[in-house]
């Protein structure tokens, strides 16, 4: 549950910096990756690394932005490789990256150079995501909540821009994962609570 707890804290933190109403401007990121997100004592997670962002009038937060350098091989929004150009589902499509890489215990690009992203794509269509995934992670998740992250994680990693979650979906998305898993660990709890108050009967 940590893991999925640290995802909501980012899409909290993207919610932020995309659409804060407090601000007449809005932020993307440009280079959200795994190694951009830090965590304090208490686990909470934060998000760094703005070198790249840019900032826009809250007008034009819909609009284009054109820039010479945005984010990270293996997370970057492919369609800024054909059109120079950046939005906010650009850091949607990134922030899927590495919810694949928390769902399945695998790097934006592994050791062979290879991209998660084709995969993740053809695993998820194919109905054969269970076979990318950590097992041990498997085990511990609820199969709603898994139905939830996977699917939001892929609607991010869209071709298409307009395909892709908003930060509000996004974040009530997670939200209902978290939730669902949560319900699944107290049910767990309770069960092994209640198995060990039952008494056993032994033959004499």
């Amino acid at each position: 549950m940590q893991r999925l707890q640290i995802c909501v804290g980012i899409a909290h933190a993207l919610s932020y910096i995309h659409y804060d109403i407090r601000r007449d401007f809005s932020v993307i990121h440009c280079d959200i990756r795994s190694s951009k997100i830090l965590l304090d004592d208490n686990w909470e997670a934060k998000l760094s690394g703005f070198e790249l962002s840019l900032n826009q009038t809250a007008e034009r937060r819909n609009d284009l932005c054109f820039t010479d350098v945005c984010g990270t091989r293996g997370y970057r929004d492919p369609t800024f490789d054909k059109s120079g150009s950046v939005t906010h589902k650009s850091d949607m499509y990134s922030f899927g990256i590495v919810l694949y890489e928390v769902l399945c215990g695998k790097n934006a690009v592994d050791e062979d150079n290879k991209l998660i992203a084709p995969f993740a794509i053809s695993h998820y269509e194919g109905r054969r995501l269970d076979a990318m995934i950590d097992p041990g992670l498997r085990k511990q998740m609820d199969r709603q909540s898994f139905q939830i992250f996977s699917e939001i994680a892929y609607l991010c990693l869209k071709e298409q821009r307009s395909q892709r979650p908003n930060i509000g979906l996004l974040v009530m998305k997670l939200e209902k994962a978290l939730e669902c898993q949560s319900e699944h660990e107290e049910r767990l709890r309770l069960k092994a609570s209640a198995e060990c108050t039952t008494p056993r009967n032994f033959k004499s």
